[in-house]
């Protein structure tokens, strides 16, 4: 599942084929009422697909939420991560991972795909993780995208990335607020948050970012979560997402494994 840039979205579930959600910047600027109605249908899939409450209901909290993202500090122990990259540098296959920090389709491969993902080709050195944020859905988006750049200044991009999906409430709610992002950030082990927040709307973050979109445009990505996958330094090709589980990729990144030994 994902959510797509440019166009309406559409959705599925489980074994049929991923259909993005989308919005482009045209959209976006144009079509206020139609955007308005994405966002309700993100809202209702991403309350659901987290299991509970936003981090604004009276139930279920933020803090809560970020001693559950504990798991997060396991799943990346021992791991490889230079600034937006997860794995060791030499690993013959890279996995390009396109993300927009309020997606639902995004939070849902972080839970379901993301940790066998990890597991299988990331910590046996055969495959390395390169993660660009996209901005898309709208202001809580940058205000996200950016501290997690601060964060990959650090090298623990993707640790702060999966606490702000753990903790992702309503699109465009305002909910990314300087309050949040401190309690997110504050759930990595190791970050200095105060760093991290100063450095969010520094010229490198900024570049980061803009660099990001224009990579997605050169590589018609169009949707959240999108991947691109093939020998590292080789040419990188989609990846037809269906499930968001490790079963999407498994011959993908075999097919990429076997190009990269033959080259």
């Amino acid at each position: 599942m994902a959510r797509r840039r440019p166009r309406e979205p559409r959705e599925t579930r489980s074994a049929e084929p991923v259909r993005a959600r989308s919005a482009s910047p045209r959209t976006l600027i144009v079509g206020a009422v139609a955007a308005a109605v994405l966002i309700a249908v993100g809202v209702v899939l991403g309350v659901v697909l987290s299991g509970g409450s936003d981090s604004s209901s009276g139930g279920e909290t933020t803090q809560t939420r970020l001693a559950e993202a504990g798991a997060v500090g396991t799943l990346f122990a021992g791991v490889d991560q230079e600034e937006n990259a997860l794995g060791k540098e030499s690993a013959p296959v890279t996995l390009v991972e396109y993300v927009d920090l309020q997606c639902p389709f995004c939070q849902r491969f972080s839970q379901d795909g993301l940790p066998d993902l990890v597991k299988e080709y990331v910590k046996t050195g055969q495959a390395k993780i390169v993660l660009r944020t996209l901005t898309f859905i709208g202001p809580d988006s940058e205000r996200g995208a950016r501290v997690a750049w601060g964060a990959a200044d650090q090298n623990l991009m993707f640790q702060f990335v999966e606490n702000f999906y753990a903790n992702q409430g309503e699109e465009n709610t305002g909910y990314a607020d300087e309050a949040f992002l401190k309690k997110v950030a504050g759930g990595v082990d190791g970050l200095d948050v105060t760093k991290a927040l100063d450095g969010r709307d520094s010229a490198k973050v900024t570049s980061s970012i803009q660099a990001s979109q224009s990579a997605a445009t050169k590589a018609n990505i169009d949707s959240t979560p999108s991947f691109l996958v093939g020998p590292t330094d080789g040419q990188l090709s989609k990846i037809e997402t269906r499930t968001l589980t490790i079963d999407d990729f498994r011959e993908p990144v075999k097919d990429a494994l076997a190009e990269a030994k033959n080259t």
